[in-house]
C-alpha cells in the first residue's frame, strides 16, 4: 500500500510544481498499475484512486474560467469516494 500513497505524495508535487508533462505520464501509469493490481487492492480504493486520477487531469486541463472552474468544483464535491477531496478543492 505504500506504492499506492507514494503515488499520491508524488501526484501533489508535480502538481504543485508545474510538472505537467511529468504528472501526465505519472497518471498514465497511475492507471495502468491500478489495472494491475486488482488482486492486492479492493475495488472502492481502486476507484478512489481513478477518481483522483481522473480529476487530477480536469484540472491539468482546466480552462481559466469562473464556469470551468464551478462546473469541477462541483464535480469534486460529488464525486464519491475520494479521500483527496480537501487537496483537490485547494488546488482551484
Amino acid at each position: 500500500m505504500l506504492g499506492f500513497q507514494a503515488k499520491v505524495l508524488l501526484i501533489k508535487i508535480y502538481y504543485q510544481a508545474d510538472y505537467f508533462d511529468a504528472l501526465d505520464a505519472l497518471l498514465d501509469s497511475f492507471r495502468i498499475y491500478l489495472g494491475r493490481k486488482t488482486k492486492i487492492i479492493t475495488p472502492e480504493r481502486r476507484d478512489n484512486y481513478r477518481n483522483l486520477i481522473r480529476l487530477t487531469k480536469q484540472l491539468m486541463n482546466l480552462a481559466p474560467t469562473e464556469a470551468a472552474v464551478n462546473k469541477l468544483k462541483k464535480a469534486i464535491k460529488n464525486t464519491q469516494p475520494l479521500t483527496e477531496r480537501d487537496w483537490l478543492l485547494e488546488q482551484l
